[in-house]
């Protein structure tokens, strides 16, 4: 049986109520959806707190699942959802919420070695976390979720510009940390 066909069969034996269907589910898709809270929050606790929340809304909202597309896909943009409505809701109720806007020099990611190179996965998904709020709101959203700044002007209610800065605040940020572990993974660079 197919992924997309085991898929369906695994939601409509969810919306039947099988428990064990349910648990499946979850334990299928459950690193991947974790993976995007973690991306999206600061902490890993906070990311549990915002799969939990994932996963209740996933079993309230199985019925509107069209099988229009994978259902993988679905899951992530409800997650990302999640995620954006929690961070949303954060800058309701924190109105000293604002986006610092740094201007850096044009630089690319690109010009690195692949981080996978020197780097666990995990260790990247801690740095994208320690971004500040703004950029790694936009990081995400932008390099991950292959979103547009219009898109994500939208989203996040600030301009495309900001957007713009956002992710370039980012992509600094990010490239002075590798550059740095990167150091510190070759065995010729003196510590001070």
């Amino acid at each position: 049986m197919g992924i997309e066909l085991q898929d369906i069969q695994l939601v409509k034996d969810c919306l039947g109520g099988n428990s064990q269907a349910e648990y499946a589910l979850y334990k299928k898709y459950g690193p991947s959806t974790f993976g995007i809270c973690r991306r999206y929050t600061r902490d890993a606790m906070e990311a549990e707190d915002l799969h939990q929340l994932g996963w209740i809304k996933t079993f309230d909202k199985l019925k509107d699942y069209r099988k229009e597309g994978p259902f993988g896909a679905w899951l992530r943009v409800l997650f990302v959802s999640v995620c954006l409505n929690a961070y949303q809701k954060k800058k309701n109720e924190w109105k000293w919420l604002t986006f610092n806007v740094d201007l850096f020099e044009s630089q690319e990611l690109s010009d690195l070695k692949s981080p996978s190179d020197f780097l666990e996965m995990e260790h990247l998904t801690n740095l994208i976390s320690g971004l500040p709020e703004g950029a790694r709101l936009v990081f995400n959203m932008y390099a991950i979720e292959g979103m547009n700044h219009a898109e994500i002007a939208m989203k996040l209610s600030i301009s495309e510009e900001n957007s713009r800065q956002q992710l370039q605040r980012a992509r600094q940020k990010l490239k002075r940390q590798l550059v740095f572990q990167k150091q510190l993974a070759d065995p010729n660079f003196k510590k001070i």
